[in-house]
């Protein structure tokens, strides 16, 4: 993610601890930044021993991996399997109708879970239950770009990004271009020598 983004969020959350880096590229902000809010939110009303740091924030195999770090002494029900289950169909109601509809941006602000899961927005699993839709919602959008249309995962230079189909035909040529500069570098070293 640019610098100038991550700052934008450390002014605009104070109350978020921040992960040393973040393995993403700007096409998932909007996302990164809903949940920043609602941990932010969930901060200012809990007391230090309680609050929620972000430990990492990472692609892998294309899709988004948000992991936080519990605090310390805090009673959490999330690992209910009954909570879990609802959780899911949940979101599989949501994202995956209409041969895998596009999750939205006001559907992603609009879940309650505590009217459907009974979870307080002071509630540890409600922050997992954002979590888990933030990261479903990522596999819709361009992780580079942003967009929701023409969005697909599938293996570029030997990654497995979620790119949209203009993004990848750019980070492959520009993987090509670099590639040729490589070789280039490599032709003149062996020119040199000899």
């Amino acid at each position: 993610m640019k610098d100038e983004n991550i700052a934008l969020l450390e002014k605009k959350y104070p109350h978020v601890k921040f992960p040393h880096h973040m393995e993403i590229e700007d096409g998932w902000f909007v996302i990164i930044n809903i949940l920043f809010q609602q941990i932010n939110d969930y901060n200012k009303e809990m007391n230090e021993p309680y609050r929620i740091s972000i430990a990492q924030i990472k692609e892998k195999f294309g899709g988004l991996r948000f992991y936080i770090d519990n605090p310390e002494e805090f009673p959490t029900t999330i690992n209910s399997s009954s909570n879990i289950d609802k959780l899911n169909e949940l979101i599989k109601q949501e994202i995956y109708t209409q041969e895998y509809q596009l999750i939205s941006k006001e559907l992603f602000q609009r879940w309650n879970f505590e009217e459907v899961l009974g979870w307080k927005k002071t509630d540890l699993q409600n922050i997992h239950g954002m979590i888990s839709v933030g990261e479903c919602w990522a596999s819709t959008l361009c992780e580079r770009c942003g967009t929701n249309q023409n969005v697909n995962r599938a293996s570029t230079r030997n990654w497995i990004k979620t790119y949209c189909d203009s993004c990848r035909n750019q980070v492959d040529e520009e993987y090509k271009i670099a590639h040729e500069e490589y070789l280039n570098r490599q032709r003149n070293k062996v020119e040199e020598q000899n």
